[in-house]
């Protein structure tokens, strides 16, 4: 069934984890399933990540919010299981779930009312992926996904 509308999926709760250092980008390629030196800042990956042998621990979207810094939203929550696999590398990991928001909005209108909510968000250009882009409507700091309705995902 397709909905005519926008949704809010924030049931279950969304985690994020956000990630700053000089060797981020070396341990997320150490543990996702994709290159994230590939990433540009600004860009949005859908990808899985797994242990040492291969098995799927969970999945989710990471957003590359700057050079070194990295924003990681999946179902369940991972960072005991990051630190370890960050051993001796300069990274600090943080859960920053109750500090940051996350809504997804789905169906044929959901463009049109991020856009009304956070003026020009909903504008940027977008790959396969998606765009990150950041805007401060009044008070509230907006990180948006925004992916063109149609275009594959990878």
């Amino acid at each position: 069934a397709m909905e005519a509308g926008p949704r809010d999926s924030r049931s279950p709760q969304f985690t994020d984890h956000y990630f700053t250092g000089e060797y981020p980008t070396r341990l997320l390629d150490r543990v996702v399933t994709r290159s994230v030196a590939k990433v540009q800042p600004g860009q949005v990956i859908y990808m899985s990540w797994c242990d040492a042998h291969g098995k799927v621990i969970d999945d989710g979207t990471i957003t590359r919010l700057g050079e070194q810094s990295y924003r990681m939203t999946s179902a369940e929550p991972s960072l005991r299981w990051l630190h370890r696999n960050a051993y001796g590398m300069d990274v600090r990991l943080e859960d920053v779930s109750e500090q940051w928001g996350a809504l997804a909005l789905q169906g044929p209108l959901s463009r049109a009312v991020l856009n009304a909510a956070a003026r020009d968000v909903a504008r940027c250009g977008a790959g396969h992926d998606g765009r990150a882009v950041q805007r401060q409507p009044g008070d509230v700091p907006v990180i948006a996904h925004v992916r063109v309705p149609g275009s594959p995902r990878r």
